[in-house]
């Protein structure tokens, strides 16, 4: 299962180009629908290119994501109650997400599941270092609370690698 905010096709693609059937799901009503031929689906929580009319983009239609994308957020909820998520290449900015977090804190009051966020570690060449050192640990422990674990790589060259020992890892029993 993955989860994007992104409305182009390059995760669609990347599966496809290894022999992967894909379950898109880029509106309300395509929840209801369900190929089990597909070996992954991906829930496109703003919309997609292709359904320009259908999208998130505006600052008013984030602002009513809960009444537009009703569907997506129930969905979304449950499979942050039910799923390990690993989040790659997301800087945690969109409100929805902070707020369906907030209310899964609540809910499971302080039990939560385990998740995962992969990020690059800011580094002393960087311009202010200092600052954006100090807003990456407040980030950090921040997701802390929503029971979100931070994995620093150095470059992004490094996913890879993690995905492929995440995957033999998981495999391991199987």
């Amino acid at each position: 299962t993955v989860w994007t905010t992104n409305y182009d096709h390059v995760i669609e693609e990347a599966y496809e180009s290894v022999g992967k059937r894909v379950d898109v799901k880029k509106s309300n009503t395509d929840l209801v629908l369900y190929d089990e031929d597909a070996s992954v689906c991906i829930y496109k929580m703003h919309g997609d290119v292709s359904c320009p009319e259908d999208t998130v983009l505006l600052k008013d239609e984030y602002e009513n994501y809960f009444n537009l994308r009703k569907g997506f957020v129930t969905t979304l909820k449950g499979h942050l109650l039910s799923k390990t998520f690993l989040f790659v290449g997301y800087r945690f900015a969109d409100p929805d997400i902070n707020t369906i977090l907030s209310w899964i804190r609540q809910l499971s009051e302080g039990s939560h599941r385990c998740h995962y966020w992969i990020t690059k570690r800011v580094k002393e060449e960087d311009e202010d270092y200092q600052y954006l050192l100090g807003k990456q640990e407040l980030i950090i422990n921040d997701l802390k609370r929503y029971g979100i674990e931070t994995v620093l790589v150095d470059d992004y060259s490094e996913i890879p690698m993690i995905f492929d020992n995440l995957y033999r890892e998981c495999n391991r029993k199987n």
